[in-house]
């Protein structure tokens, strides 16, 4: 039987017994199964503090390596050792992955290709619809058989160069073409994209993004007659990889 409480202040012999019997009362199942919530608490709170610690160390290592190769801002995350990176559009998502990999205590990596705003995704998603629109369907003209723009090809560089603006990561294929019957025509077709690329650097596009090509007749228009082949005197801008 529990001894009941002496209505009277004990002497120091009856306070050290009372404080000692109550230590060792056997306690409730429901102190014993807080007791293991907690311990479990504990221990798993001290394995994710772990695992973010180890998660933040590779996120670090990983993002400095990127920086250090010319690949800024690539978002990362992080689960356990396996990474996934958010690439910017118009950044080689292969090549961001390879980087990764190298980093030591990566395990197994991802990528997502990212815009940097609503704006973006729109300009970029609808950029080839917006510079058939802009060139006529890639038929920007030129002067006869020259590599001079007419004033309408002029004036679509210019447009497409606005639509290039709105969707910085592009990358383009600025290509030339000619007509079978005209003399030279592959030379032709080259100078015309490289006169293109200029066009285009000169209203603020980075040369990193134009790739210039010469097509010469490869993509020619059958007809003989006069307007047929000026048809064929002409450029194009294709967005790579779209």
């Amino acid at each position: 039987m529990d001894s009941q409480a002496d209505p009277t202040p004990p002497g120091p012999g009856q306070s050290l017994v009372e404080e000692t019997h109550r230590v060792r009362r056997p306690l409730g199942g429901l102190f014993w199964l807080v007791s293991l919530v907690a311990l479990a608490a504990l221990v798993v709170g001290t394995t994710f503090i772990s695992h973010s610690r180890v998660e933040d160390a590779l996120r670090s290592s990983a993002s400095k390596h990127l920086d250090a190769v010319g690949m800024k801002g690539v978002a990362l995350e992080v689960d356990g050792v396996n990474v996934t990176a958010k690439v910017p559009f118009g950044r080689d998502v292969h090549d961001v992955e390879a980087q990764v990999a190298t980093v030591a205590g990566v395990g197994f990596v991802t990528s997502q290709q990212v815009y940097r705003s609503k704006a973006e995704r729109k300009a970029c998603t609808n950029l080839q619809r917006d510079l058939d629109r802009a060139t006529d369907k890639r038929r920007i003209p030129f002067v006869g058989v020259t590599a001079r723009p007419t004033p309408a090809g002029i004036a679509m560089l210019k447009r497409s160069a606005a639509l290039l603006k709105a969707c910085p990561g592009a990358t383009i294929i600025v290509g030339g073409h000619s007509d079978p019957h005209t003399n030279n025509f592959s030379t032709l077709s080259l100078e015309r994209a490289r006169v293109m690329v200029a066009a285009l650097k000169k209203d603020g596009i980075p040369a990193a993004r134009l790739t210039p090509r010469g097509y010469g007749d490869e993509f020619a228009q059958p007809g003989d007659g006069p307007a047929a082949r000026q048809r064929n005197e002409r450029g194009s801008l294709t967005v790579q990889g779209g």
